[in-house]
């Protein structure tokens, strides 16, 4: 009987605890010049490829030599304000 209450006041501790939300990470300052700002193609992109920024991730736009055979844009693409892409 000892460990049924035990137990059941061990599972009320463990219920009534305040729940707390995880944290997403913040998301790190993505270039296009950088690959890993393209995990999907491991490195920066081509005349050749098809470069995709999926939802909820920003890449900058930092070099005016940026090139991608089709660019999809789901997410954000925005140039650095301090950079002369026009």
């Amino acid at each position: 009987m000892k460990r049924v209450w035990i137990f059941v006041v061990l599972l009320l501790v463990l219920t009534l605890q305040p729940q707390i939300a995880p944290q997403a990470p913040a998301q790190a300052v993505l270039h296009w010049s950088d690959p890993a700002a393209w995990p999907e193609l491991r490195h920066v992109p081509g005349g050749a490829d098809v470069a995709t920024i999926p939802a909820g991730r920003t890449v900058y736009l930092d070099t005016m030599t940026a090139t991608a055979g089709r660019l999809n844009v789901y997410g954000t693409l925005t140039k650095l304000p301090n950079t002369n892409v026009q």
